[in-house]
């Protein structure tokens, strides 16, 4: 078993593999502009909500159970390749229907959505492997095979730009390159457990029953991260939708720091958690305080210098990009807290809180956004985000305040700061 250092520094290259990504997303945005690149966004956009029905919450709770008990491996990835499967014709088919709700009969966008989708499913299906990866420490694996797809997704995808490839031929080299990172997942993880494909449907319903609160609260949650994407492009135009993202994606890069923290240390907080809740207090407090560490930097420098660096990175056709970039970037203090409490529900069992968390922060952001949109454009978005960030940090501390900590009154959360400090000094 890996150290907790180390692991982290796996998981760090992981998450700069990752970057790669972000890197072809600006060339991107440079060379289609911002009409194109906002027509590209939103089928992406659909298709990633969409085709999060065929997870449901499965990885997490593997990751949870097969860390506890790596014996546990074997049967849960055979199961929940097969239970995938069937997952995955529901959510295309919900992704045809949901775009010609949204798009109509688009000769264009069609095409699109469904290369886009086929592609979100194979990496659905790679993220399985990750995360078996992942419950077993095996973190250097993991960044091997990230960093193979993303490669090769990256040289695709500027390959298909050089040559003036349109929307399709560039969707087609994300495909490629998720299929071979299909390929590449699964042969690191069966040195470790064996791949094969099994459907046992009394075993899989118990388990996803289990798992569908967790499920529905990530769909829930990559709803309300894609909702902006969605209003807007009902809303506005696709240049308006081009704009939104370009900050968007940077915001969103900004994750990689909190995923890098997260990705490790949810597989240990359920086994401190299993262990005793002193033991699992202190981990959280280190999280806690490498959050805020990570967090308030990022936002400051965001807030000041966020209008020119989307015209640096995206060019000056996406000037208008600044004001919800300015905004975005001060959200981000807010939301590394959040992805550190969300795992931290995860590992405690509170998984029917969480998904009602995210269903509600889920109303007041497609309120919130319903009611600026028309009057602050694109920036009205970016309130919105900010609205249900706020909404989740204060509520999941709230209820943790109540229900983990059992703190009643201001002399209950003095002592328990109290000991919280000399638990940690």
């Amino acid at each position: 078993m890996g150290s907790l250092k180390r692991n982290t520094l796996y998981s760090a290259i992981t998450n700069l593999s990752d970057a790669l990504q972000l890197l072809l997303t600006l060339f991107a945005g440079r060379i289609l502009g911002p009409e194109r690149f906002g027509s590209f966004n939103s089928a992406l956009s659909l298709s990633i909500v969409c085709m999060t029905i065929s997870n449901l919450g499965l990885n997490t709770i593997a990751v949870r159970d097969v860390s506890q008990d790596h014996s546990r491996a074997k049967s849960y990835l055979a199961n929940i390749l097969g239970w995938k499967l069937l997952l995955s014709v529901v959510a295309f088919g919900a992704l045809l229907v949901s775009s010609r709700a949204l798009n109509g009969a688009d000769a264009d966008i069609t095409p699109l959505v469904m290369v886009l989708g086929v592609s979100v499913m194979a990496r659905f299906f790679t993220l399985t492997a990750r995360c078996f990866l992942q419950a077993q420490e095996r973190f250097h694996l993991e960044a091997v095979g990230v960093f193979i797809e993303q490669a090769l997704l990256v040289a695709a995808g500027l390959a298909v730009l050089a040559c003036g490839g349109g929307l399709v031929p560039f969707a087609l080299a994300f495909l490629g390159a998720r299929l071979v990172g299909i390929a590449v997942s699964y042969s690191l993880l069966r040195r470790h457990v064996p791949i094969r494909i099994h459907l046992d449907l009394p075993f899989m319903w118990g388990l996803q029953r289990h798992a569908l609160p967790v499920g529905l609260a990530l769909l829930v949650m990559t709803a309300y991260t894609h909702i902006d994407t969605l209003m807007l492009t009902r809303m506005a135009e696709f240049v308006d939708v081009g704009h939104y993202n370009a900050a968007f994606k940077v915001y969103f890069a900004m994750f990689m720091l909190p995923s890098i923290v997260c990705t490790v240390m949810l597989p240990r907080m359920s086994r401190r958690y299993a262990e005793g809740k002193h033991s699992f207090n202190k981990l959280l407090l280190t999280g806690l305080g490498l959050m805020t560490a990570l967090g308030i930097p990022v936002a400051v420098l965001g807030v000041f210098l966020g209008e020119w660096g989307i015209t640096l990175v995206f060019g000056e056709d996406y000037r208008a990009a600044g004001a919800p970039m300015r905004i975005l970037c001060g959200t981000a203090a807010i939301t590394f807290q959040v992805w550190l409490l969300r795992i931290v529900m995860v590992a405690t069992n509170r998984r029917h809180a969480l998904m009602w968390f995210y269903f509600s922060a889920l109303f007041i952001h497609g309120v919130v956004a319903y009611i600026l949109i028309p009057r602050l454009d694109i920036a009205g978005a970016a309130w919105a985000t900010l609205a249900s960030e706020t909404y989740l940090f204060l509520g999941i501390w709230i209820y943790l305040l109540l229900r983990h900590f059992k703190i009643r009154g201001v002399s209950d959360g003095l002592q328990a700061a109290g000991l919280a400090f000399r638990a940690e000094y």
